[in-house]
């Protein structure tokens, strides 16, 4: 299997509408944050961070997220029309 780099994983990320970020050695995944992010939103987004040892979990986890994002919207919901 095909090592992924740090870019590749951000970038496929991206397109699922999250980010992926390097935290005291391990790496960071959340859902983007909506423009004009109340305090409240921040705080649920960093609820929902799943912090991941190496890339392959890290992409592995956010492809994750996404698909139950899409199966269960009503679980999102507080956080606005920019994760739909």
């Amino acid at each position: 299997m095909a090592r992924h780099t740090r870019d590749s994983v951000r970038a496929h990320l991206q397109t699922l509408g999250l980010t992926l970020k390097r935290v005291e050695g391990d790496w960071r995944v959340t859902f983007k944050a909506p423009p004009g992010a109340t305090a409240r939103q921040l705080e649920r987004l960093e609820e929902l961070a799943a912090y991941c040892p190496d890339l392959e979990e890290a992409l592995l986890t956010g492809c994750a997220m996404h698909a139950h994002r899409c199966r269960f919207p009503q679980h999102y919901v507080d956080l606005g029309a920019a994760l739909h």
